[in-house]
Parts: structure tokens; C-alpha cells; sequence
């Protein structure tokens, strides 16, 4: 009795995906991705629609980052509108300098939020989703230990508007 052979795929075909994308449609399905990215986090943090999954998210994005949190779609739909806007244009460069600086930025405000919050109990203002959560709550009670309540203010306030120049240079 004659063997049948099975014709093995070539390593090469391994490899390779079975449909290629341009990378215009590659920046266009991630710009899509991260918008719908952005309404999904902004319903759950607007609590439009209960569930164990959503509230679940929701309070740990509240824990961390406090009011802060409503940010995040505002990031995710700017970051897909970047992304959406180079699919037309030519090749355009991520200037990382101010992306580092706002994210410096956002970690003042988280602090600034925190301290003007709770001056007084801000561990449980954090704790409760509060202020700037927990990451403003590490940074405000890190500048309040070296400087004093309202130093830290003050020189939060300072190195925040230091950033804006590097942000919209």
C-alpha cells in the first residue's frame, strides 16, 4: 500500500502572517482601537452601566489617580487622534521629551489635587478614590514630610508651571 505524504509548510510560511497591513492601516486600526478604548474607560468611570467588572476598574483607577482618572479616556482619545491624523500625513515623529513632561505634569496635578483635597486625613481621601489617589497622596505626603503643607504647595505649583513651556514648546 502506497504512503500518502503530507506536504509540510515551509519554515519561511511559518513565519510570516497570512495578510499584510500597510502601516497607514496598522496606525488607522490602532487610532480606532484606542477611541473605543477611551468610551469604554469614560463609561466605566461614568458608571453608566453597573457591573462587578466595571465597578471593579473603575475603583481601581479611582484608587490610584483619584479624579485624576477622568484624564485617562482624554489621553487614550488624543493618543487615537494622533494616531488617526498620521495616517494621512507623512511619517511624523513622537516628540518623547513632552511626552515625559506631561506625564510629569500629571503627576503634579495628582499632588496638587491631593493637597488641596485632604490637607488634613489624606490617606483616607486616597484610599476613598479621592484627591489625586494614591499616587498624588505619595507625592503630596513625600513634599509635605521635606517642606511643609504649604510649601509643597507652593513649590508644586511652581515645578508644574515649569513643565508647560517643554509641553507646548
Amino acid at each position: 500500500m502506497a504512503q500518502r505524504r503530507t506536504r509540510e509548510p515551509s519554515k519561511d510560511s511559518k513565519l510570516q502572517p497570512r495578510w499584510k497591513l500597510s502601516p497607514k492601516a496598522q496606525r488607522e486600526i490602532s487610532g480606532i482601537l484606542l477611541f473605543l478604548l477611551g468610551a469604554l474607560t469614560l463609561l466605566i468611570l461614568l458608571r453608566v452601566t453597573r457591573s462587578a467588572i466595571g465597578d471593579g476598574i473603575a475603583n481601581v483607577l479611582f484608587a490610584l489617580f483619584g479624579w485624576g482618572a477622568y484624564a485617562l479616556p482624554g489621553v487614550a482619545f488624543g493618543a487615537g487622534a494622533f494616531l488617526l491624523r498620521r495616517g494621512e500625513a507623512t511619517s511624523m515623529d513622537i516628540a518623547w521629551v513632552r511626552v515625559f513632561f506631561a506625564e510629569i505634569l500629571f503627576a503634579l496635578a495628582l499632588a496638587l489635587m491631593h493637597l488641596i483635597a485632604a490637607p488634613a486625613d489624606t490617606g483616607a481621601v486616597a484610599q476613598s478614590g479621592g484627591g489625586g489617589g494614591f499616587i498624588g497622596w505619595a507625592f503630596a505626603r513625600a513634599a509635605t514630610y521635606l517642606l511643609g503643607t504649604t510649601a509643597a504647595l507652593v513649590v508644586l505649583l511652581i515645578l508644574a508651571l515649569l513643565t508647560l513651556p517643554t509641553i507646548l514648546g
